[in-house]
């Protein structure tokens, strides 16, 4: 992400144009690795074979507004490249943009950024490009709120994770006790009534106590 900047930076894109630009393109990058949409790797698939160097700014800038077009408002035909794309809600590609002639070599960088496994990167990621996306005057009125993990863990720690971790610790020589740790590890549901950052923080840490168990019991299987 940062020699895509750097590019961007010299093509004079101003830091809030590259800011979000740079996001969007986050997204589409994990879109391809999260099998978001079919064909699998549309977007690179899409910058390979339908963009050159010389289009890519307004090629871009074409698929940003297919992104932000819910199917009953778009206008690309059904047998066009574009018209793989699913609509992205939540906003990320609401705001028009406009992109100078973008250097040569910043194609080149995005197929190699493609080649990257997104899908990997934290979701912390995610929730600092949203703060970027949105004002926070936007992000009130429409009850959107971001909250960092470590916040998220003040609460989550003391109502049962640290039960959990303490019982792993006491039961770590101990097959039975494993193995009941994980049947109860097993029957555990977690509610988020906010449904978006804290529920996919919630799944994780609980998944990841999950395998600790499962490593442990296998250990002294």
């Amino acid at each position: 992400m940062g020699t895509l900047y750097t590019h961007l930076e010299s093509a004079g894109v101003g830091e809030d144009e590259a800011t979000l630009l740079l996001a969007r393109l986050l997204f589409l990058f994990f879109g391809d690795d999260a099998d978001m949409w079919r064909p699998p790797a549309l977007f690179e698939n899409h910058l390979r074979n339908h963009t050159t160097p010389e289009t890519l700014h307004t090629d871009l800038i074409e698929l940003f507004e297919v992104l932000n077009a819910p199917a009953d408002r778009r206008t690309v035909d059904a047998g066009s490249p574009l018209s793989f794309f699913r609509y992205i809600n939540g906003g990320l590609f609401e705001d028009p943009m406009r992109l100078p002639h973008l250097p040569t070599d910043f194609r080149g960088a995005l197929l190699e950024a493609c080649s990257f496994n997104w899908s990997v990167i934290s979701p912390a990621v995610f929730g600092s490009m949203f703060q970027t996306v949105k004002s926070r005057e936007a992000r009130r009125h429409g009850g959107e709120h971001y909250t960092t993990e470590a916040n998220i863990l003040k609460t989550i720690q003391p109502l049962f994770l640290d039960e959990y971790r303490d019982r792993l610790d006491r039961a770590w020589n101990d097959k039975g006790q494993l193995t009941k740790l994980h049947n109860d590890l097993g029957q555990l549901r977690v509610l988020d009534p906010s449904f978006m950052r804290n529920f996919y923080v919630s799944r994780d840490t609980v998944h990841r106590e999950r395998l600790s168990s499962r490593q442990a019991a296998s250990t002294f299987a």
